[in-house]
């Protein structure tokens, strides 16, 4: 994984997503809401673009993809070519010795520090 990277954490709910967007060093630039359909993910990669912009830096993206929200960005993302890694959030708070809910309110930071629970999702052909 490169870890020089333009970070992107999306938490994923059933009609509305939280994204947060870090640098490298771990300090968070931008979080914002977008809606489960076209016109929240149009905004998404407009916002992720403005970012780009400002520091060109690659693009990789964490999103817990529980009970199948996650679709259809997940294959939006990869079509655009980011890296995406997927983040189990029990398996993530067991190795932290926490509850889900606990580490949900850690976002940012978890955008600074990688850990051993994520991995990328294999890119569609």
């Amino acid at each position: 994984m490169n870890t020089h990277t333009l970070r992107v954490g999306i938490d994923i709910g059933s009609a509305r997503h939280r994204v947060a967007v870090g640098l490298p060093d771990g300090k968070l630039i931008d979080e914002f809401d977008i809606d489960h359909h076209a016109a929240g993910f149009q905004l998404f990669f407009a916002r992720i673009a403005l970012h780009e912009a400002r520091h060109p830096l690659p693009v990789m993206v964490a999103m817990e993809g529980y009970n199948g929200w996650a679709r259809p960005l997940d294959g939006k993302i990869r079509r655009h070519g980011w890296p995406l890694y997927n983040v189990n959030n029990l398996k993530l708070a067991r190795s932290r010795g926490s509850k889900p809910s606990i580490w949900l309110a850690e976002t940012p930071r978890s955008l600074s520090t990688p850990t051993a629970s994520t991995s990328p999702t294999p890119s569609a052909p």
